[in-house]
Formats: C-alpha cells, structure tokens, sequence
C-alpha cells in the first residue's frame, strides 16, 4: 500500500470534494494548541464555528432549547487575536485549565484555525507541537489499519473473479476492442514507464482506493502562509515519513532516487520516487524547512514568525512560549459529527457500537 502526503498552505487552498483518509488541522499560534489544551483539562467537547454570528446563534439556541446545558457551557475564541465581547474566554492555551473547561461545553471560534479544521476530510485530528508525536503515533496506527483490512479483503476475494480488480478505463477499452497491450506499451514509451521515471505523482496516488491519503491543512493568517504552521507541517512529514519508512514496518526507504529523467538534478526533481511515501512538492518543501529550523530554538521561529509577529504586538508573547512546548502531551483532539472531542472518547464509541 502506498502512502501519499499533501500539505496545503492555507485552507482555501484544499479543493471541493476534497478526499483524505486522515486530515490534520494546523493552527499553532493559537486555535489547535488551545483547543488540544480544553480536551487534555476535561472539556466535555467543542463545537467550532466560522462566525462570531453562528456561534452566539448556536448560544441562543441552547438558551431557549436546551437551558439545563447553560451552566456547563462556554463561549470561546477570538478576533484579530483579542478576546470577542460577551464571550468568556479567548485563544490562550493557558486560560483553558482543568478548573474552568472540565465537563464544560465550548463553543469556539477564530479568525483562522476553525476554518482549516473544517476543511478536513476523513478522521480529522487537531495538531500542535504539544503533541506532534502523538498525533504521528495515531496517523501510523490508521495505517496498520487499512493495510489490514485491504489484506484481509484480499484474502477472502475470489480469485478467478480477476475483472474485479480492473478499473473502469480498462473496461471501457475492452468493450471498444482495444488492444491493451498495445495501449500500455503506447503509454509506457510516452511516459518513461519502465526505464526508471517517476511511477506516480502524488495527486495520482491520491486517487487510488488503496493507497493511505494523508492531508495537512494549515490554517495561515487572514489568506496568507504563516512560517509557525508550516513548520509543524515538515515536523510531521519528517516524523511520518520515517515512521512509515522505516525498515521495521516492511518499508525500505530510498533517500536519493536512481534516476532522474530528462536530466534533471535530484534538487530538482518534483516528486519522491521508489518510496513507500509519496510527498507532493508543499510536502517536500515544509519537510525541508522542518530540518532547516535545527538552527535555533523553535520558540525563536515561532516569535519571528507572522503569527508571532502579531501576538506580540497585542501584549501576547506568552502564548508562544506555551505552544512552543514539543511533546509534553498525548492527548490528541479529534474532530467528528460536528464536535471535538479525544480522538480516545470516539475511540471507546466506536467499540460501543
């Protein structure tokens, strides 16, 4: 089974009827932090709106339908980085401590993160440098999974039913008459195919049933890249990709291509080949950025970086220390159903069912 990882900059970036099997929300500076934050101090669950308007609509609603839930919910988020009035908390990861959020209800909102948790598709988890691990641990953990199910289909399919397993292209040249050999050998000399190009790009790779398909959505600030999102991004591209790599897992990774088609430098080459993981060109770039970090501290990059730039300027330097913290938790927020919740609560549902 292949895998294929794809990062996009912003969420306005990821198209219609996008399809992943697992998609990570990025908002480091502040709305995944945070919100990874609510879920390891008790919060009962999230609910993440787009607007300020839906979520005081959806307060509104509680009120007049469902007032017994009152006392246990919150309004949480902000605008332009500052607390919005008549809400009760902001976005610092701090205010949200086990004796305000445990067994609370939060309806949240920001100007950025929301958006890109949103957009996802599939199992969607809320990342953090917090826990960057944790998140690779559960992303590796679906793997096994699938490739256990397509191994255990497989097993039970019936093999003298081989048209089964033919795509629909081939069909409908079958029933024109075509030669498909000849049609492959066609395609073959056009693309390279067998004289040691790429085998696929990673948008193909995306539309194979049996392939993992990994999305990072990085939420950005206000339409624009943000440094601090990609960097998570190649963190966990890095991490990800040496898990799923690693020889102990069945892979072996291939670090430098064999060959390069029509002269290109392996620098420039757009696409991995002979691996087991495929990154497109926003994956290999942020993978790059990951290790060019090594530098300095990563709390440097985060202050220097735009989202940091802003929370600086408003009296908020704090929070970057705070999201700046690497691995000090393995609480991994899941988003489902509308609700946000430990990827371990959906987790106990599903066995439940």
């Amino acid at each position: 089974m292949n895998c294929v990882i794809r990062v996009f900059a912003i969420p306005e970036l990821v198209p219609e009827n996008h399809i992943s099997d697992v998609s990570v929300a990025i908002d480091v500076l502040r709305a995944t932090t945070t919100l990874t934050m609510a879920v390891q101090n008790g919060a009962e669950k999230a609910i993440p709106f787009r607007t300020v308007e839906e979520t005081v609509r959806a307060r509104n609603y509680f009120e007049t339908q469902k007032p017994e839930i009152l006392p246990r919910l919150l309004l949480g988020g902000e605008r332009k980085g500052v607390l919005i009035p008549g809400f009760d908390l902001g976005n610092s990861p701090d205010a949200y401590s086990e004796k305000i959020i445990a067994g609370k209800t939060l309806l949240f909102t920001t100007t950025n993160g929301t958006k890109a948790i949103l957009r996802g598709s599939g199992t969607i988890y809320l990342a953090c440098f917090l826990n960057a691990q944790a998140v690779v641990d559960r992303i590796v953990s679906l793997v096994r999974q699938k490739e256990n199910e397509i191994a255990a289909r497989n097993r039970t399919a019936d093999p003298d039913s081989d048209f089964l397993n033919i795509d629909i292209q081939t069909l409908e040249k079958m029933s024109r008459g075509l030669n498909l050999k000849s049609e492959k050998s066609k395609r073959n000399q056009k693309t390279g195919k067998g004289q040691g190009s790429w085998r696929h790009r990673p948008d193909d790779i995306f539309m194979e049933p049996d392939s993992f398909r990994i999305s990072m959505i990085c939420a950005g600030t206000d339409g624009n890249y943000t440094e601090e999102d990609l960097l998570l991004a190649g963190c966990l591209t890095e991490r990800l990709y040496l898990a799923l790599s690693n020889p102990a897992n069945g892979n072996t990774p291939t670090e430098k291509s064999d060959f390069i088609p029509d002269g290109r430098s392996e620098e420039n080459a757009p696409y991995s080949i002979n691996k087991p993981v495929f990154l497109d060109v926003q994956a290999e770039t942020v993978r790059e950025l990951w290790r060019k970090a090594a530098d300095m501290p990563l709390v440097s990059h985060l202050r220097r970086s735009r989202g940091g730039q802003n929370l600086l300027k408003i009296g908020l330097g704090k929070d970057i220390q705070d999201a700046a913290l690497t691995d000090t938790l393995t609480t991994v927020a899941e988003y489902r159903l509308g609700e946000i919740r430990s990827a371990t609560c959906f987790d106990k549902t599903k066995k439940t069912v």
